[in-house]
């Protein structure tokens, strides 16, 4: 498949959040980005990021809060003979550069964080005025909703849906030029659960069966050989 980036439903939501987001720079508000793995919450936080000039920042689940702040000042920039050592001066950096840009954060992998982190999260966009985005699996809603501070903060949800059969073939016609029909495509969406990441693995194997078979169309029969490689019978 090309790599191309494809607009489906999921990521014109996403891009209306933003569009929410952005017109709360100033405030202290958080926005709330969830959904099953594999739905493209990622690749659509990343490319917005880049498109946007948003600071993207992922989630680790050793993560300390001295460590959590050392990765936001390497996301926002800054050299690692430049980052200090101790909590205290970093949180103070990365709210003098917070303020100066005035750019949203995108934290991905939110999830992991636990309800200490989320507190120090809280901490920085309330000393700061700019709004973050937690972006996570289906425990993020869970999470944030423990702590009324947090929660009270929240400006903007969105969970991520499955891939819609309409969007399937038009990754299907921009991904990789091939033509798929609407009946296929529900067949795809069945067997993946329209997770963008399984359905972009079988269009890439069906894009390969096609070639060889000098088809311009991904067939029911494509994508049957397709489904048994990348989607075992087992675990469908």
């Amino acid at each position: 498949m090309k790599p191309v980036f494809v607009h489906t439903a999921n990521v014109r939501n996403f891009i209306a959040l933003m569009t929410d987001v952005e017109q709360r720079i100033g405030h202290d508000s958080l926005a709330m980005v969830w959904g099953r793995a594999g739905r493209g919450k990622t690749r659509t936080a990343k490319w917005y990021a880049t498109k946007n000039k948003c600071v993207y920042v992922t989630s680790l689940r050793d993560w300390s809060s001295l460590w959590m702040y050392q990765d936001i000042l390497k996301a926002l920039g800054v050299q690692d003979e430049n980052i200090p050592k101790r909590k205290k001066q970093c949180f103070e950096m990365i709210v003098q550069i917070a303020e100066e840009r005035r750019q949203p954060f995108l934290l991905d992998e939110a999830d992991l964080l636990g309800s200490r982190l989320l507190e120090s999260v809280r901490d920085l966009c309330k000393v700061t005025s700019i709004p973050w985005v937690l972006i996570g699996e289906e425990s993020l809603p869970g999470l944030m909703n423990r702590d009324r501070r947090v929660w009270s903060r929240r400006c903007a949800s969105l969970e991520f849906q499955p891939m819609d059969i309409p969007d399937i073939v038009g990754f299907a016609h921009k991904g990789a030029d091939l033509e798929l029909h609407v009946n296929n495509a529900d067949t795809i969406q069945r067997e993946t659960g329209g997770d963008i990441r399984l359905i972009e693995l079988v269009i890439t194997k069906g894009e390969s069966i096609a070639k060889a078979n000098s088809s311009r169309e991904l067939t029911a029969d494509i994508i049957a050989q397709a489904m048994k490689i990348i989607i075992p019978e087992k675990s469908r």
